[in-house]
Order: C-alpha cells, then sequence, then structure tokens
C-alpha cells in the first residue's frame, strides 16, 4: 500500500512514458480496485467517458466491441492488485510489440 501522498504531475508522467510506447494509444486510465479513477488521458476519438473506462479496467464482463480494432491492455500496478492500469491500442494485437518494454516500467515504477 502507498504509504505517501501521489502527485498528479508523477501519474501523468507515467501515463506519457506509456504513451512514448504505444504511440497509438488512444486512451489509458489509471484506477482503483473499485473503478474510481486516480488518472487519464483519453483521446477526443475515444466515445467513452473516463467512468466507462475505469469500468472495463476493473472488470472481466465488459468488452469492447470488436469491429472497432481495438486492442485492449490491462496490467496492475502494485503487488497488492489495487491499482489498476487500462491501456487502448487503435490496431489489432499485431501492433504490440511494446509489451515488454511496458512491462518493465510498470515493474519498475516507484508511484504505486
Amino acid at each position: 500500500m502507498v504509504d505517501r501522498i501521489i502527485k498528479q504531475s508523477e501519474v501523468d508522467s507515467f501515463l506519457i512514458r506509456i504513451k512514448n510506447i504505444f504511440p497509438n494509444c488512444i486512451a489509458g486510465i489509471i484506477c482503483d480496485h473499485h473503478g474510481f479513477p486516480i488518472s487519464s488521458q483519453i483521446a477526443d476519438k475515444v466515445n467513452m467517458k473516463e467512468n466507462e473506462l475505469a469500468l472495463l479496467a476493473i472488470s472481466n464482463r465488459i468488452s469492447l466491441n470488436k469491429k472497432l480494432k481495438i486492442s485492449k491492455i490491462k496490467l496492475d500496478l502494485d503487488e497488492e492488485k489495487k491499482i489498476k492500469l487500462l491501456l487502448l491500442i487503435e490496431g489489432t494485437n499485431k501492433n504490440l510489440c511494446g509489451i515488454a518494454d511496458l512491462r518493465n516500467i510498470v515493474k519498475n515504477q516507484l508511484i504505486f
């Protein structure tokens, strides 16, 4: 569990580092295990609100329309699995060559 206050700038720079790995990322959200959004970056072309993306991050039942050709990446950011990351990547699963770099960033981050 985090024993310090997290700055918004820290979380935003974390999302920017991820966006550098996946330039075709159209949405990224960090939320807690209840679906409360902590931070997000959502492109204007995404027709979902921050709350909907947060619920998508914590739910296993909600899925995206397969016709949209958007890949979904979900990861836990902390050891207790209470902080979730959801990324929506434009394109198919073949465009996900940065997964190893993403896992390294998540593993080495000190925010959560």
